[in-house]
């Protein structure tokens, strides 16, 4: 069993914030909380990740993980665009409601 790496630390730190994102996606002040700290996150990850030491010690796992992470936030991201334009929508579909009474 190997100790663990400066490097693999931030993927599972990383990983969590973006599970955290996942289970407050509907909640704002929630999701708002685990955003800023997945921002600080990533902002760590990139520092250390951009390492050229570093770069040649990940694991071939911690590879597909970073993947995964990524993936994942390409589907928040698709996610919270429909959102926001189905609440657009909606917002537009109250306004016509409203003046028409």
């Amino acid at each position: 069993m190997s100790l663990p790496t400066a490097h693999s630390y931030v993927i599972e730190n990383l990983m969590e914030n973006v599970l955290s994102i996942e289970k407050t996606f509907l909640k704002p002040n929630l999701l708002l909380n685990s955003l800023t700290k997945t921002e600080k996150s990533l902002i760590e990850a990139a520092e250390v990740l951009s390492k050229d030491e570093i770069a040649d010690e990940i694991l071939k796992t911690e590879k597909e993980n970073i993947i995964l992470l990524i993936r994942k936030l390409i589907h928040l991201e698709k996610a919270s665009q429909e959102k926001l334009s189905w609440a657009r929508h909606f917002s537009g579909f109250l306004q016509k409601n409203i003046n028409t009474k």
